[in-house]
C-alpha cells in the first residue's frame, strides 16, 4: 500500500493549503503487484465542504472494495457527510462495491449530506441501473459541477 501526500484543485495545480490527498495503491496481500487489471487506486482529497474521492480500477470484491469501504466509513467517522465519487477511471463495479455506495448515501443523508458520482462508465451507470439503484444518485459530468450542487439547495 502507497500512500502519498498532496493535492492538486480542479484547474490542475497543486494546492496543498485547499485540500489534503490521500492516495491508496492496493496491490497484493504480501505487498507485490498485481497485473494492471487488478489493481485499484483511491485518491482522497477535500475542496470545500466536500470530500472527493477519485477511484481508478475495477470497483470489486476484494482488496480495492475493502479500502473503498474504509475510505467511506473514514469520511463518515470523520463527519464528512458531502462526498463526490469519481468513477472516470472505473471499467466495472460489483455488487459488493454497489453496496458499499448505497450504505454511504443513506448514511450520508441521515447526517444531512449526500453522495453524488462523477462521470461513471456505461458499464457502470447500466450495472447501477440493473440492481434499481442508479435514481439514489446525482450524476455529473465533471467534479467541480458535484461540488457546486451541494450549496444549491
Amino acid at each position: 500500500m502507497q500512500i502519498r501526500g498532496g493535492s492538486r484543485n480542479l484547474s490542475g495545480q497543486s494546492n496543498k493549503s485547499l485540500s489534503a490527498c490521500l492516495c491508496l495503491r492496493v496491490a497484493g496481500a504480501l505487498g507485490t503487484d498485481w497485473p494492471q487489471g487488478n489493481t485499484m487506486e483511491i485518491n482522497v482529497r477535500r475542496l470545500s465542504e466536500v470530500q472527493i474521492v477519485q477511484i481508478r480500477g475495477a470497483l470489486r470484491l476484494g482488496p480495492g472494495v475493502d479500502s473503498f469501504r474504509q475510505t467511506i466509513d473514514d469520511a463518515m467517522a470523520k463527519g464528512d457527510t458531502r462526498l463526490v465519487i469519481n468513477f472516470a477511471e472505473v471499467p466495472m463495479i460489483d455488487s459488493s462495491g454497489i453496496g458499499i455506495l448505497v450504505k454511504a448515501m443513506a448514511s450520508a443523508k441521515q447526517r444531512g449530506g449526500g453522495v453524488k458520482l462523477v462521470t461513471p462508465s456505461k458499464f457502470v451507470v447500466q450495472t447501477l441501473k440493473l440492481i434499481g439503484v442508479l435514481n439514489l444518485f446525482q450524476i455529473f459530468e465533471d467534479e467541480n459541477a458535484a461540488v457546486q450542487s451541494f450549496s444549491v439547495h
